[in-house]
């Protein structure tokens, strides 16, 4: 989930360009070396940012607090977990369930934390805002309808809700792509698309 900065959202939107280089190429190497030399960089990057937090003064310091959520300053940030998650569901799902699975959950959870920040409301077990998880949830579905149709869509946004509601114990942005692509592929496997 993008934090409120612009600078965090960035990373985000160009995130959402991995399943699409999949869709452009379909070639699933290609998109699996392209992910692992950036999860490589980022990681490269993230451990250095990591063993120089007490070192952080002046505009280093304001970056970080820019660029990175509360939780995550002394802790791995959300584009490495984003990253990897990408990478396995192209390893583990064909990219007619990545590609939908990836998009969905990208632009459903970046929806619900844009929605849930700026309308705010009754909040969940989990933190996050009612408004803001029914806004991913049809963020999820409407984006999945386009690669299953309408009824299959369900499932995928029916996963996001429950996914939304309860505190995960690893970041849901690792959680997400998985689960939510998992969830287009049992519509595949049980033949509802």
């Amino acid at each position: 989930t993008p934090s409120n900065s612009s600078a965090a959202s960035d990373v985000y939107k160009r995130q959402v360009l991995i399943p699409f280089f999949l869709l452009a190429t379909g070639d699933k190497n290609a998109t699996l070396t392209l992910t692992a030399i950036l999860l490589t960089i980022f990681t490269i990057a993230e451990n250095h940012r990591l063993s120089s937090l007490g070192n952080f003064r002046g505009p280093g310091r304001r970056l970080m607090f820019m660029l990175y959520r509360p939780d995550e300053y002394i802790g791995i940030g959300a584009h490495i977990f984003l990253l990897l998650s990408c990478l396995l569901v192209v390893l583990i799902f064909p990219k007619e369930v990545a590609i939908p699975g990836l998009v969905a959950s990208f632009l459903g959870d970046g929806i619900a934390s844009l929605v849930g920040l700026k309308v705010g409301g009754f909040k969940l077990p989990s933190g996050k805002t009612v408004i803001g998880t029914l806004s991913g949830s049809a963020v999820v579905y409407v984006t999945t309808a386009l690669f299953t149709g309408p009824l299959p869509a369900l499932i995928p946004a029916v996963i996001y809700v429950a996914l939304e509601s309860f505190k995960l114990p690893v970041s849901d942005n690792l959680v997400y792509p998985l689960v939510i692509s998992a969830g287009c592929y049992a519509v595949k496997q049980l033949g509802i698309a």
